[in-house]
């Protein structure tokens, strides 16, 4: 059966766009062309009488976009209809086998971007447009005051209350991997891993030089 490519509707006319699986309205203005609207679209609205809801979408039942009956067509919230069509997708073992195959493909890209001159680049750009100015509002698990810190989940208010803080649980003598300077931590269990850091920052500044090592 041959497919037609225009299909009049209410006075509109919708021609088929895309991957040729879709009808789009068609207009001779910019503002029509800019909101243009699919045929099921179109068609669950005039039987409904009023515009689909913001958040939800138009569903092919029996999953035919050429069979725009208005007893096929669904109006459902877009999250249950991506995770519908995606869980469809993906019992397809051929679909899947693509899919993983892209997303190495895709990975392999980004290597080679991010160690090129561009990706160094953007890379020390966006390092230093970085903010670690305190703007977060945390309370301090030692003292319990309020106080003002460049992430989100800080415990302490100062390092005289992290200290006093970990002498509650057993405390460990280290050296900072950055700096060098030697520093007490704790940690709720002999098992748990060593700290390799005296404070956040020094973690932050040895990152970034050994991403700088890798690129050169």
């Amino acid at each position: 059966m041959e497919i037609p490519q225009i299909i009049r509707f209410n006075g509109v006319d919708y021609k088929l766009m895309g991957a040729g699986k879709y009808y789009l309205s068609q207009s001779n203005t910019n503002a029509g062309r800019k909101h243009a609207k699919g045929l099921h679209v179109a068609i669950w609205e005039y039987h409904n009488k009023r515009k689909v809801p913001k958040g939800y979408c138009i569903h092919h039942k029996d999953g035919n976009t050429f069979n725009n009956d208005i007893s096929n067509l669904e109006c459902m919230p877009i999250s249950e209809h991506l995770s519908k069509h995606a869980k469809k997708s993906f019992n397809n073992e051929e679909y899947r086998r693509k899919n993983k195959a892209d997303l190495l493909k895709a990975s392999e890209k980004a290597k080679e971007w991010h160690k090129s001159k561009d990706g160094r680049e953007w890379h020390s750009k966006h390092a230093q447009q970085m903010d670690y100015s305190p703007r977060f509002e945390c309370i301090c698990k030692q003292c319990g005051k309020t106080f003002l810190a460049s992430h989100h989940d800080a415990m302490f208010c100062s390092d005289n209350c992290g200290a006093k803080y970990r002498t509650k649980i057993l405390q460990y003598d280290g050296i900072c991997k950055e700096c060098g300077k030697p520093f007490k931590f704790g940690k709720p269990k002999p098992s748990a891993p060593d700290r390799l850091f005296c404070c956040r920052r020094c973690a932050i500044v040895y990152s970034y030089k050994q991403r700088g090592k890798k690129n050169d």
